[in-house]
């Protein structure tokens, strides 16, 4: 049994020492990890696994190296001994996100989804999505992108660019605070 832990962390209700006792319960499982995203490292392409006894035994290899540089090697250890570091900017993240979330069910033609990850997913009324493509567009710190006609796929950035993001959103909303910001500007 695989478990994908790439979000680990990214939820306040996660009981890790519950889930490494299934290791001892299972001993078939594998628990996998990643640096990705609660660490930030995506570019690194390290992670790790939680392995059951009977995982180690099938796969016969027991030495640590797997072709990582030393260099990665090292970035992973700092990374895993900052944890105060880490835990702080996931709990900014969180609440980033759950502020985004709430500012974005107010509003007409968007509905966000519950995420206990580092992004966001929302959906786009149908006739909102070409204009919400173009403000994406004038947004170029967003990482944010349709994964489907109606879906859009929002990273968690910093608190200033989500609010910003938000705001615009209550602008194509609201038209008339559309109308009011666009007077404003000229």
């Amino acid at each position: 049994m695989i478990l994908d832990e790439a979000y680990e962390g990214f939820h306040n209700a996660y009981d890790e020492r519950a889930l490494l006792a299934l290791l001892a319960q299972h001993s078939n499982l594998v628990l996998l990890r990643t640096f990705s995203k609660r660490y930030a490292l995506a570019g690194l392409r390290i992670g790790y696994a939680l392995c059951g006894e009977n995982v180690k035994t099938m796969l016969n290899y027991q030495a640590p190296y797997l072709g990582m540089s030393r260099l990665i090697e090292d970035v992973g250890l700092a990374a895993l001994a900052s944890t105060k570091y880490y835990d702080k900017i996931r709990r900014e993240i969180m609440k980033t996100r759950d502020e985004l979330i709430k500012k974005i069910n107010t509003l007409k033609h968007f509905h966000a989804f519950a995420s206990h990850a580092n992004f966001v997913a929302i959906r786009v009324d149908q006739l909102t999505i070409k204009t919400v493509e173009k403000l994406l567009a004038k947004i170029p710190v967003l990482p944010a992108k349709f994964v489907s006609p109606e879906l859009l796929r929002v990273s968690i950035g910093l608190p200033a660019h989500m609010h910003a993001f938000a705001e615009a959103l209550m602008r194509l909303s609201n038209p008339e605070q559309q109308k009011t910001y666009h007077n404003s500007r000229s």
